[in-house]
């Protein structure tokens, strides 16, 4: 499948960074992403998916920071709307 775009971040709160991975995918909405997690442990990398917003509304970009405090990161993501100031 095919990304539109990527970022990374602490995701789990493991201490390592995970990837997470915006789809560029037909039939979806923009908004669907897979997180990719490697274990050292096992040398096996894992994925999960999820999608960023119940809206019918494309993902433009995203980026990742520990906005709340928890000591993981979560994703921001901004939209890709017409008549929205970010397009």
């Amino acid at each position: 499948m095919a990304a539109k775009f990527a970022v990374a971040g602490d995701f789990d709160g493991d201490g390592r960074a995970e990837i997470a991975i915006a789809q560029d995918a037909v039939g979806t909405r923009g908004n669907d992403f897979w997180v990719m997690d490697f274990d050292p442990g096992t040398g096996r990398w894992s994925s999960s998916s999820f999608d960023a917003s119940s809206a019918a509304v494309a993902a433009k970009f995203a980026v990742a920071g520990d906005f709340d405090g928890d000591g993981r990161a979560e994703i921001a993501v901004a939209q890709d709307a017409v008549g929205t100031r970010g397009e």
